[in-house]
């Protein structure tokens, strides 16, 4: 029995020196078979997991941020030969926000949760188009959450200050988007400045986006605000950090398990820290679970 261990080549601002120093340093801490396969490309991972599925693998350790997670999860869960693998996560990504969900920080963290046996069962959401579909694990979004992770895209080197950078100079201007939703079968329209559906507490980095979700609920908890004044939105912005922002009573906050949305103007949303599809879509809980060792 073995470790596979995929790693993003271009994920976070890590080199190729650090990856070759983490292969071995599972090595020596899990003393066990360490297959390593470093990707670069859609096409690349895909092979990938087709070698560690036929393999004796008991164990896919996956180093990247959430979009590497998100990517990795998809070809996964999609692989005409996918078996149920332990899942690891080593957050080496610009955010590494679903980390924090699994209390994992540092790859000692990865290699301490793995030895102590302990794991997390975790929801798989997805998101439906007219194209076909696809899973996530942390979090879907639209309106200003989506413009925020664009401009944080352009800063990676710098990591989850990113977000709070990005964010910031995002609140200079502030577009309101009118969304035609149905919830859980019920029809309504709502002018906001963002919507989220989280699968997981923590998004951009650190913020604690969803305090109100777990990861095995069979829910997501959907956070929605309208467009407010600058000065009230710099004043909300660090309890987004502790999760109190939904205590506010222009957050409305509401756990779901199916959301159909529509958007007056063309619309992309964000998808587990990728920018991804544009509306009208369905984001949806499926009947799949994936287990990662967690602290």
């Amino acid at each position: 029995m073995s470790y596979a261990v995929v790693f993003n080549t271009f994920s976070g601002h890590r080199s190729r020196r650090w990856n070759e120093k983490l292969i071995t340093q599972l090595q020596h801490e899990l003393d066990d078979t360490i297959l390593p396969y470093p990707v670069d490309s859609l096409k690349g991972l895909h092979t990938a997991l087709t070698d560690v599925l036929g393999s004796d693998a008991h164990t896919l350790i996956i180093s990247g941020g959430d979009g590497t997670l998100n990517r990795t999860v998809n070809a996964l869960l999609s692989h005409p030969d996918y078996r149920e693998l332990a899942l690891a996560l080593i957050p080496n990504g610009t955010g590494n926000s679903f980390a924090l969900d699994l209390n994992i920080k540092t790859p000692m963290d990865t290699i301490e949760a793995i030895k102590q046996g302990k794991t997390q069962q975790v929801d798989v959401g997805e998101i439906i188009t007219e194209g076909g579909r696809r899973f996530f694990i942390n979090n879907f979004g639209v309106g200003l959450v989506y413009d925020i992770t664009r401009l944080a895209s352009k800063m990676r080197p710098i990591g989850a200050l990113s977000y709070v950078i990005a964010t910031l100079i995002k609140l200079i201007r502030l577009p309101s988007l009118r969304l035609s939703l149905t919830i859980d079968g019920q029809h309504e329209s709502r002018d906001v400045l963002f919507l989220d559906i989280c699968n997981s507490q923590y998004t951009g980095g650190d913020m604690r986006m969803a305090p109100n979700i777990k990861l095995d609920d069979r829910q997501f908890q959907l956070i929605s605000v309208p467009v407010l004044t600058r000065r009230l939105l710099l004043k909300t912005f660090p309890k987004l950090f502790n999760g109190s922002h939904v205590e506010e009573s222009f957050v409305t906050s509401q756990l779901v398990k199916r959301v159909h949305l529509r958007a007056n103007k063309r619309c992309a949303c964000i998808l587990d820290g990728d920018l991804a599809d544009e509306l009208p879509l369905t984001v949806a809980m499926t009947n799949q679970t994936l287990t990662f060792y967690c602290l």
